[in-house]
């Protein structure tokens, strides 16, 4: 098994255990043995420590999302009459349907929901939220949000947390992407929209 096929092989069997089992099923020993590596310090030599493979699964799964919400922020660059909020919330939310639910057999969603919900890993998790292509979506639709910009931010922040748990839940229950993505933009648009005085 070659270095890069040891460590993809590492970060899918991670993925896999902390979405059926739980964050605490996690340890490098567990998915060295699962991923039937012989080398005893392979998982330390590629990730270091847990919280380096919990990155590592992170940093292999968001850079296709990122790359999908790349392409489509590009699109709306060219638009001459500006993106509508509508758009730039599908630029934000469907990268990651197509990474987690889009794709067959993900269990990405789920890896998503436990980190994000665990206080000594959920840095990783909210740093890739607010860095690359999710970083330039959120800053777009603050400033397209008819809401002051820190009430803007926050909510921003709330869509993320409202589509990786909704995601996890279609994951396990293999709903149609397509049927979600929908309902997810249509949810995320309403909580950009509300007014907090009503």
């Amino acid at each position: 098994m070659t270095r890069q096929s040891a460590k993809g092989a590492m970060i899918a069997v991670a993925e896999q255990l902390v979405a059926e089992r739980g964050l605490a099923a996690l340890s490098l020993r567990q998915v060295q043995e699962l991923s039937g590596q012989a080398n005893k310090s392979a998982a330390q030599y590629h990730f270091g420590s847990r919280s380096g493979l919990v990155e590592a699964v992170i940093d292999a799964r968001m850079s296709t999302a990122d790359a999908s919400r790349r392409a489509l922020l590009s699109a709306l660059a060219e638009n001459t009459d500006g993106p509508t909020p509508r758009r730039l919330v599908e630029a934000l939310v469907l990268p990651f349907v197509e990474a987690s639910i889009g794709t067959p057999g993900s269990r990405y969603a789920r890896f998503m929901a436990q980190v994000l919900l665990d206080p000594g890993l959920a840095a990783p998790v909210w740093s890739h939220y607010r860095a690359g292509s999710l970083r330039e979506a959120g800053a777009l639709l603050v400033e397209a949000c008819p809401l002051p910009s820190t009430t803007a931010r926050a909510r921003v922040d709330q869509v993320m947390s409202l589509v990786t748990v909704t995601l996890a839940f279609a994951e396990a229950r293999g709903r149609d992407p397509a049927l979600v993505g929908e309902e997810l933009v249509d949810a995320s648009l309403a909580l950009l929209e509300l007014d907090p005085g009503r």
